[in-house]
């Protein structure tokens, strides 16, 4: 499901083991962000780590680089892609389904659909032991 197809993808990005000091509890199996976007989860991922000027950086070099982190001018910048471009370390699509791709959308008959799938997977990888930054249904 890496081409355009008008479509939801959900996505789940583990972060390094470092993101563990930043949280009182560290008894988890992993620390997880779960995401969706209406774009592939590639060019939703490449844009994670663009410039607004169109500069593109792979996640290694941004996580190794402090002065990276804390620049201003990204094309998303909000406080979840600053702690992804901090602590990205992976993909994890084993991690659901991998025929969960792509969701698809109705706008018309049923808007909130992969809002609720986000948060669906959000819940069931906490339940299964993993901190998850993302949405909840609870």
């Amino acid at each position: 499901a890496e081409s355009e197809c008008g479509n939801g993808h959900l996505y789940v990005i583990e972060f390094l083991p470092e993101i563990a000091e930043t949280y009182a509890k560290k008894d988890y199996k992993g620390y997880l962000y779960v995401g969706k976007t209406g774009e592939s989860v590639s060019t939703r991922g490449k844009k994670n780590f663009r410039l607004e000027n169109g500069t593109q950086y792979s996640p290694e070099q941004v996580t190794t680089s402090v002065e990276l982190q804390e620049r201003k001018d990204w094309h998303y910048n909000t406080t979840n892609m600053r702690k992804i471009r901090k602590y990205f370390w992976r993909y994890r699509p084993d991690l659901f389904y991998y025929d969960i791709n792509p969701i698809e959308l109705d706008y018309h008959s049923d808007p909130g659909r992969l809002d609720r799938r986000e948060a669906k997977l959000a819940d069931r990888l906490r339940n299964r032991g993993y901190r998850v930054e993302g949405p909840t249904q609870k």
